[in-house]
C-alpha cells in the first residue's frame, strides 16, 4: 500500500496512466504461486526510507535459473515529491544493480526509453535517468496486436484512444 500511494503521486506528477492497486496485488501473486516451478520470475519491492518515511520504491523482475542465464528488470517505480534532493530513485536503481550483479545475473534492463536522444521528447527526463547510469542501448522492437476477435478488438481500440486522449490531452493541463 505505501508503494501503490506513491506511484499515486508519481502518476499525477509525470501525468502517466495509472493501473489499479489490485493489479500490481495480482502481478506479486501470481509470481508467488509460480515460485515451485523454478521458472517462475521472481519479484522484489525495494524501498527507499528517508527519516521513517518511505520516499520512493522500485519493482523489479528476476527471471532465469541461478547460474543460468538470470536477468533482472526494472518494472515500475515510485517517489514522492519531498526529499528529491536526496535522489532515492537513483539510489534504489544503484541497489537493484548492485544486487543483480551479486545474484550472478547477466544484465539489468531499465526496460524502455525514448527512442532517440531529443531534449523536446516529453520523456526526455526519463531517457536521462536511466541511460545516465551508462550500459548498452538496444532497441527492440514494440508490443504488437494481432486480433482473433476483431470486433471486440475494434471496440477495446477505441476506449484505449479515448483513455490516451485523456491522459495526453485533458489531463495534462
Amino acid at each position: 500500500p505505501q508503494w501503490y500511494e506513491l506511484y499515486r503521486v508519481t502518476a499525477e506528477r509525470d501525468k502517466i496512466a495509472l493501473h489499479g492497486y489490485n493489479y500490481y496485488e495480482r502481478i506479486f501473486s501470481l509470481a508467488a504461486e509460480q515460485s515451485d516451478t523454478g521458472s517462475a520470475p521472481e519479484l522484489r519491492l525495494l524501498q527507499a526510507v528517508i527519516d521513517d518515511v518511505v520516499e520512493a520504491g522500485i519493482i523489479t523482475c528476476w527471471q532465469g535459473e541461478q547460474g543460468g542465464d538470470r536477468r533482472a528488470t526494472y518494472l515500475y517505480g515510485a517517489s514522492s515529491n519531498n526529499k528529491r534532493n536526496y535522489m532515492p530513485a537513483y539510489a534504489l536503481q544503484w541497489e537493484a544493480v548492485k544486487q543483480a550483479a551479486a545474484a550472478g545475473c547477466s544484465s539489468y534492463d531499465f526496460f524502455g526509453i525514448p527512442p532517440v536522444d531529443n531534449p523536446d521528447h516529453p520523456m526526455y527526463g526519463l531517457y536521462r535517468f536511466k541511460t545516465g547510469f551508462g550500459g548498452e542501448i538496444l532497441h527492440r522492437p514494440g508490443c504488437w496486436d494481432f486480433p482473433y476477435k476483431k470486433t471486440a478488438y475494434r471496440a477495446f481500440s477505441a476506449v484505449e484512444k479515448a483513455r490516451n486522449f485523456y491522459y495526453k490531452t485533458l489531463k495534462k493541463r
